[in-house]
C-alpha cells in the first residue's frame, strides 16, 4: 500500500549532507541522509519525511483467535508506532499495544477479542498518529461480537423483552447466552442452545444491577464475546391515582369541600419527586400538557406506597361535576420515567360528586330484543329539558350510534321515555333514534350511556362481557349483570336509586314479573333506610354496637356491610341475614373518621 508521509523541515534538502540555505531565506540547515537501517523499511530519505506503510494484514485474511500473527509495517524517521484493530470497518478502533519500536518493523500478536468479518489493522506514529497507514481490505477474526447491550444501556425489568443482538463469523452450531451482574465475575443463564441468529429478545429479569453484562458463546464453550461496557438493568415506578373522594357528602353551592386523592406507586422502584393536578370538573380524563385548577408537589414516594394529597374548593352551582387528579405531570411534562405511562389519570371515568342533590335521570330499563330500546326515568323532583343530552349504545366495543335528544325535550318528575330504534313518530313517552341499535338478542353484551349536554356523563349500564370504559361522571363498580334472554329485559331492581353498582340490575327486570314495563316503574319500589348509625357517631374498636334499619318492598333477606373510606369499597358484617330490623355488630379495628354502613337486599337489590 501506499506510504503515509510526512515533512518536518519546510525547506527542500541539500544532499550533499552540507550547510545550505534555503532559497529565499536566510535560515541555514544540515542536510543529512538516513541510512535504511533507522527503520528497517529499505528507503532512504531525509530528516523530515516521516513515512509509514502497513504491509501485513493487507486484507482477505483469517486469522484465527489464539494464533499468532505478525503485523507489519516499513517506516521513516519513526521512533514508536501505536498498533490498533477494527473489527467494524474503521468506525471504532481498540488499542493493541501504545508503543512499539518502529524500527523493529514488525509485531507478534496472538489473536484475541470478538470475532468480525470486518476487521483492519492500524499503525501510526505514537506521538502525534501522523503518520499513520491501515489494511487496505478487511480481512477476519472468527468469533462472535456482541452489539447490544454492550455498555451504558439501561434495560427495565418491568419494561417489554429486549433483543440481545450479536454478529458471528465463520461459526457454526447454536450459541448460549449468559448475563452477569457483577461485571463479568460471574455468570447467569439467559438461554441456552440458542440458534446462531445474531438475535434473541430477553424478558430482563429483577437483577438490578449497574454493572450487567452480555455473553455470547458457543455452546457448551470455546470462542465468546461479552459487552465492552457495563449497562444497568433498573425497576422503575408506577403512579397511579387509586381514588379521589370527598367530604361533606351534602353540598350546597358555597360550601367548602376538601378532595381527597390518594396516589400509588404500584411500580417496583421507588419515585422521585412529581407533581400531581387536580380538576374539579371535566368531560374527560386530562392529558399530561393539561393546566390544572391545582397541583402540589411530592416528594417521591416508596414502591408500592400510597399518599393522600387534599385539595379544597368552593362547591359550585348546583349540579352534578366529575373530579380528575393526573400524577406525574411536572409543570406539563413528566418528569419520572415508569413502567406505564398510560395510567396516571384517574380514577377511571372521575370522581362524579353533586352539588344541590343527586342527578335525577337514570338509565332505567333496557330490551335488547327486537325492537330494542331503552327508557329514561326522571325520579327527582322537578322537570329536566334534556335539550341536546344524548344516549351512546355499544355493541361488542363498538359504538352503534349516539342519539340527541331533541330540543325543548323536557322529561317531568316521575316521569319515563321510551327510546326506541328506528323510526316512529315522537312524543312525550317515545323518541325514535333513526338507526339500528343491533343489541344482540342474546344479551351477551352491551352498554347504554346517558350524557348531558355538555357531554358529562349522568348515567350508565354495561351487561354480559362488556368492558365499554365509564364516561366522565360516572362510575361502575361490582359484576356486569347478565345479559337478558330474548324477549326480557335488563331492569333497575331499585328504580328510585343509582348507585352504580351491577347489582342494581337483574337481567328478568321486576321485582315479581318478568314482564317488560316500558314507561312504568319496574316493579314494586324496594327501599332501605339505615337508622344508626345515621351519621356523626363514634363507635370505638371493641364494642358491640346495634345497626339498626327500616325497609319497604324488600321480600327476602338482607346483606350488611361497613366502609372506612367514605363508601368506596365495602367490608361483610352480615350477608343473607334476616330483614329483622337490626344485628349486633363487635366494632372491629379499623380507625377511620369517613366510616358508613350500608343494609341491602341480598345479592345487590335495594
Amino acid at each position: 500500500m501506499k506510504a503515509a508521509s510526512r515533512s518536518i523541515l519546510g525547506a527542500a534538502p541539500d544532499r550533499s549532507g552540507t550547510l545550505a540555505r534555503a532559497a529565499g531565506t536566510g535560515a541555514l540547515f544540515l542536510a543529512v541522509l538516513v541510512s535504511s537501517s533507522g527503520c528497517g523499511d529499505g528507503l532512504s530519505g531525509v530528516l523530515g519525511e516521516a513515512r509509514l506503510e502497513l504491509t501485513s494484514p493487507s486484507g482477505g485474511e483469517t486469522w484465527d483467535p489464539g494464533s499468532t500473527h505478525e503485523v507489519s509495517w516499513t517506516c521513516n524517521a519513526v521512533a514508536k508506532v501505536k498498533i490498533q484493530i477494527s473489527r467494524d470497518g474503521g468506525t471504532a478502533w481498540e488499542t493493541i499495544v501504545a508503543r512499539a519500536a518502529a524500527a523493529a518493523g514488525t509485531y507478534s500478536w496472538t489473536v484475541s477479542g470478538a470475532g468480525s468479518s470486518q476487521c483492519l489493522v492500524r499503525v501510526s506514529d505514537a506521538v502525534d498518529r501522523t503518520p499513520t497507514d491501515q489494511s487496505d481490505e478487511v480481512f477476519s477474526i472468527p468469533g462472535y461480537m456482541v452489539i447490544s447491550p454492550n455498555g451504558g444501556e439501561t434495560w427495565y425489568c418491568d419494561g417489554p423483552p429486549e433483543d440481545i443482538s450479536w454478529t458471528s463469523t465463520g461459526m457454526a452450531g447454536n450459541v448460549d447466552i449468559r448475563y452477569s451482574t457483577d461485571g463479568g465475575a460471574t455468570w447467569s443463564v439467559v438461554q441456552t442452545n440458542v440458534p446462531d441468529s445474531g438475535s434473541y429478545g430477553w424478558t430482563i429479569p429483577t437483577d438490578e444491577s449497574e454493572t450487567c453484562r452480555v455473553r455470547v458463546q458457543g455452546v457448551g464453550g470455546g470462542l465468546s464475546d461479552a459487552s465492552d461496557a457495563d449497562f444497568t438493568i433498573s425497576a422503575r415506578p408506577d403512579l397511579v391515582v387509586d381514588s379521589i373522594t370527598h367530604m361533606p357528602s351534602g353540598l350546597n353551592a358555597g360550601d367548602t369541600v376538601t378532595f381527597t386523592v390518594t396516589v400509588r406507586n404500584s411500580g417496583d422502584a421507588d419515585a422521585p419527586p412529581f407533581n400531581v393536578g387536580f380538576w374539579s370538573n371535566r368531560a374527560m380524563s386530562p392529558v399530561i400538557g393539561d393546566a390544572p385548577e391545582q397541583d402540589v408537589d411530592v416528594v417521591g414516594l416508596a414502591a408500592g406506597a400510597a399518599t393522600a394529597l387534599e385539595f379544597v374548593l368552593t362547591a359550585p352551582a348546583d349540579g352534578h361535576y366529575a373530579a380528575w387528579a393526573y400524577a406525574d405531570r411536572s409543570g406539563g411534562a413528566g418528569s419520572v420515567d415508569e413502567s406505564d405511562e398510560t395510567n396516571n389519570a384517574g380514577p377511571g371515568g372521575g370522581h362524579g360528586w353533586t352539588v344541590g342533590g343527586p342527578p335525577p335521570l337514570v338509565v332505567n330499563e333496557v330490551l335488547p330484543g327486537s325492537p330494542d330500546w331503552a327508557e329514561i326515568y326522571n325520579a327527582g323532583s322537578a322537570g329536566v329539558d334534556m335539550t341536546d343530552w344524548d344516549l351512546t349504545v355499544e355493541v361488542a366495543g363498538t359504538t352503534r350510534g349516539s342519539y340527541t335528544f331533541p330540543a325543548g325535550f323536557v322529561l317531568p318528575a316521575g316521569g319515563y321515555v321510551v327510546v326506541r330504534e328506528n323510526f316512529g313518530t315522537d312524543t312525550a313517552t317515545d323518541l325514535y333514534t333513526g338507526f339500528n341499535i343491533d343489541w344482540y338478542n342474546d344479551g351477551s353484551f352491551g352498554s347504554a350511556t346517558l350524557t348531558d349536554a355538555t357531554g358529562l356523563g349522568v348515567d350508565f349500564v354495561r351487561w354480559g362481557t362488556s368492558t365499554v370504559t365509564t364516561p366522565a361522571g360516572t362510575f361502575w363498580t361490582g359484576t356486569n349483570p347478565s345479559g337478558p334472554v330474548s324477549g326480557m329485559t335488563l331492569g333497575r331492581d331499585n328504580w328510585s336509586t343509582d348507585t352504580d353498582d351491577g347489582a342494581d340490575w337483574e337481567n328478568t327486570c321486576g321485582v315479581d314479573s318478568d314482564v317488560p314495563t316500558p314507561g312504568a316503574t319496574n316493579g314494586p319500589p324496594m327501599s332501605v333506610g339505615v337508622t344508626s348509625p345515621g351519621g356523626g357517631e363514634t363507635w370505638y374498636q371493641g364494642d358491640a354496637e346495634t345497626i339498626t334499619w327500616a325497609t319497604s318492598g324488600v321480600t327476602g333477606n338482607v346483606d350488611v356491610h361497613y366502609s372506612t373510606d367514605g363508601g368506596a369499597t365495602w367490608n361483610a358484617i352480615a350477608t343473607n341475614t334476616a330483614d329483622t330490623g337490626s344485628c349486633s355488630w363487635t366494632v372491629p379495628p379499623a380507625a377511620s373518621s369517613q366510616c358508613l354502613v350500608r343494609v341491602r337486599e341480598a345479592g345487590g337489590g335495594a
